[in-house]
């Protein structure tokens, strides 16, 4: 019996020795960091490049590189006041949005907690799926810089899946009721409104089947006076339910005054196909 209980003792010690770490210590040994890093993926293999991330609570946010990387960097002034749980957003306007969980401790992420492993990586790739295809073409695509006449702007969207709602402010007689204009080489944005005064705001549901909205623009009314290659952006909001609002308005915009339409609308984050005036000498 006495052999028995030694035998009993001897082997808790060991189990007990062979532990690395108490479960009951896991919140005040977990390792911390200023900053974490991910990786997202797009559904349609398109490039993850340009996708917003961003984090509740403390307000900080990135955009991914070629590849889909991010890194999240916590600024030194929170470290003594941001404490909680919190969601980090993938973002894209026309995919649908993608969660994951942080948990904040003076200001530093808690690795091996909510969806941050051990190394302070997001979990796994983060897949987003896309939900509205957007394709512009502009006609005609190249035009002199004096150019004076007409430039149509024409914009299709379709559903991939559901059905999608869609704001279009300034909508008057169902055209477009802007268009913005990103010079390529330098990131200057450019805006013609057809109709400045209009508080309109037109909603729409947008399914599988495609569907055309237009509008006809002009260099000067734009503000376009020099040469070069410009990206066509039609002024709409996709919008998504339970998307934070305090998001979009960490990128400039207020979704409370879409009709004031403001150059930083140009700095949500979408992938569209076509779009490109090229103007020349």
């Amino acid at each position: 019996m006495r052999y028995a209980k030694f035998f009993t003792t001897g082997v808790c010690l060991l189990i007990f020795a062979g532990c690395t770490e108490s479960p009951f210590q896991e919140k005040v040994d977990n390792p911390q960091g200023g900053q974490i890093r991910g990786q997202i993926a797009l559904n349609d293999l398109t490039s993850p490049e340009g996708a917003y991330v961003w984090l509740e609570g403390a307000n900080v946010s990135t955009f991914t590189d070629q590849s889909g990387g991010f890194e999240l960097v916590l600024p030194q002034s929170s470290q003594n006041g941001v404490n909680g749980v919190f969601d980090l957003y993938i973002y894209l306007a026309n995919y649908k949005f993608a969660t994951a969980q942080t948990v904040v401790q003076n200001g530093k992420f808690l690795f091996a907690q909510g969806d941050i492993n051990a190394r302070g990586e997001l979990s796994g790739t983060r897949s987003i799926q896309k939900i509205l295809d957007i394709s512009t073409a502009v006609t005609p695509s190249a035009v002199p810089k004096n150019f004076a006449g007409p430039i149509l702007v024409a914009v299709t969207l379709h559903a991939v899946l559901d059905s999608v709602d869609v704001v279009f402010p300034k909508m008057v007689g169902g055209l477009l009721g802007a268009v913005l204009f990103r010079k390529v080489e330098t990131g200057e944005i450019f805006v013609d409104i057809p109709d400045v005064g209009a508080r309109t705001r037109f909603r729409d549901k947008v399914g599988n089947v495609p569907r055309d909205w237009v509008q006809t623009v002009f260099l000067g009314r734009g503000g376009i006076s020099s040469s070069g290659v410009y990206e066509v952006i039609p002024y709409f909001f996709i919008e998504q339910k339970e998307l934070p609002p305090e998001l979009i308005s960490s990128l400039g915009v207020d979704v409370n005054e879409v009709e004031n339409v403001e150059a930083e609308f140009a700095g949500i984050p979408a992938k569209r196909t076509g779009g490109r005036l090229i103007v020349t000498e």
